[in-house]
């Protein structure tokens, strides 16, 4: 968030409240805060969340906020979601919000947890997550609670909210709250205002960003207009209810480079890791002589694209894009020892600047059903899912990333 943008907003702000006219200098106070919570948010969703299995246990339950649309719907019928049309960048919020919910609550199991995840949208957001929950996000019957309740906009969702009878919440219980990061500092002051929940209980904030920082501006530019307006009604508190952020823990720098000949060995080695093999379409051990024929190849063609990280020096994963006309296929593999440090994004995002400079339209990676992992990923990194292939005789989810 830059300066011109809060200047945007303190023009505005003073012309649409006319309760700010004469408390301009508290307003430039309230804007500089608001720019400094934003962007700390934006920086926190811009990397991998450190996740202990102690802080696992602790998270009870991940709070999704809904958004624009539902999760079959970039836009609903309904005024708060028709302010949008004109704005394609905001639409399929609900659906965003709902994918990284559901990673979360997956993470937090694989890590011991226990979590539900709690959802108050209109009705029917509502009804078409019952729809999908299990299906689409893997929840099941006792890991979703819907609190019903009157939802015209966001305030609405915070004074309905409702928990599930079995969920004693005790002291030091963490509640995790997911949505975008500048709509979090509107949702964090309404709830300060009306307290939803006991206050033995902590707050952890899950924030996501667009992915464009121009459209990070724009949505940011939204959520402080009503951040003002709901202030000049006293509907709101001025200070966001206390909160935590779980921040990225990055010991060891990640070096992108491009892969070499002297990496041979290091993808050989990789490749035949028997969890690599698993997720693999061909899972059969690749010989060596044929991976020094393939290699040879691959590190010639100007159509082949191939990246490494490293970590310390040590080879720690590859990816590759194979390019034909405007389409590249992906696929990335990282090293056991090396999982969890966000090395798989950090190899996409770099992929993805490499293909821009190529005249490629479309980056396509297949997936294993079952690799649920690696569909986290993508969806994390903004591929779009667009149905099943085949891929040697496996279907596969095919996943999609429009450049």
């Amino acid at each position: 968030m830059n300066n011109e943008l809060i200047g945007k907003c303190f023009e505005e702000g003073v012309k649409r409240y006319p309760f700010w006219v004469d408390k301009k200098s508290e307003l430039k106070k309230l804007l500089k805060k608001l720019q400094k919570e934003i962007q700390e948010l934006e920086d926190v969703a811009r990397h991998e969340a450190v996740l202990t299995e102690k802080k696992a246990r602790e998270i009870k339950a991940i709070w999704c906020i809904s958004g624009s649309g539902s999760y079959e719907k970039p836009l609903l019928d309904v005024k708060s979601d028709q302010r949008l049309k004109d704005f394609p960048w905001a639409h399929g919020t609900d659906k965003k919000r709902l994918d990284y919910s559901a990673r979360l609550i997956r993470e937090l199991k694989n890590k011991g947890g226990h979590p539900v995840l709690i959802y108050n949208g209109v009705k029917e957001q509502n009804t078409v997550l019952r729809k999908i929950a299990q299906k689409r996000l893997g929840l099941r019957g006792n890991e979703l609670f819907i609190s019903a309740g009157e939802i015209i906009k966001t305030i609405d969702q915070v004074s309905s909210l409702k928990f599930p009878k079995n969920l004693k919440l005790k002291n030091g219980d963490i509640i995790g709250i997911v949505s975008h990061s500048a709509h979090l500092s509107r949702v964090m002051r309404m709830v300060n205002k009306l307290r939803p929940f006991p206050e033995s209980v902590k707050i952890v904030l899950f924030p996501l960003v667009f992915e464009s920082s121009r459209n990070e501006d724009k949505f940011a530019f939204n959520e402080i207009m009503g951040i003002l307006g709901y202030l000049s009604r006293r509907e709101i508190s001025e200070k966001p209810y206390p909160y935590k952020l779980l921040k990225s823990v990055q010991k060891e720098e990640i070096q992108i480079r491009p892969i070499i000949k002297t990496d041979l060995m290091d993808v050989f080695n990789l490749s035949n890791q028997d969890d690599v093999r698993a997720v693999s379409f061909n899972s059969k051990k690749i010989k060596l002589a044929d991976h020094k024929k393939w290699f040879a190849r691959k590190i010639k063609d100007e159509n082949s694209i191939m990246l490494k990280a490293q970590i310390g020096g040590k080879f720690a994963g590859q990816i590759r894009l194979d390019i034909e006309e405007k389409k590249a296929l992906l696929s990335v593999s990282v090293d056991s020892k090396y999982r969890g440090r966000g090395i798989a994004s950090k190899l996409i995002q770099a992929a993805i600047r490499e293909t821009k400079k190529r005249n490629v339209k479309i980056i396509e990676a297949c997936i294993k059903p079952e690799n649920i992992p690696s569909i986290d990923l993508f969806e994390k990194n903004n591929f779009i899912s667009d149905g099943k292939v085949k891929v040697s005789g496996f279907w596969a989810m095919k996943y999609l990333y429009q450049l």
